[in-house]
């Protein structure tokens, strides 16, 4: 899910229980314009970091 500066929801996606979230981060972040992406360290990844 990603959300708003405000922490309104801004966008999702539902997957089945096997899927994991992260993989989902790049398909959710394609059409964002943001300044900076807040993530738990789960989320270490290469395609994610800057």
């Amino acid at each position: 899910m990603t959300v708003d500066e405000y922490g309104i929801p801004a966008s999702g996606i539902v997957t089945s229980g096997t899927v994991a979230d992260c993989s989902q981060a790049p398909l959710l972040m394609e059409d964002l314009e943001a300044e900076a992406f807040l993530a738990p360290k789960a989320y270490e990844y290469g395609f994610l970091k800057a």
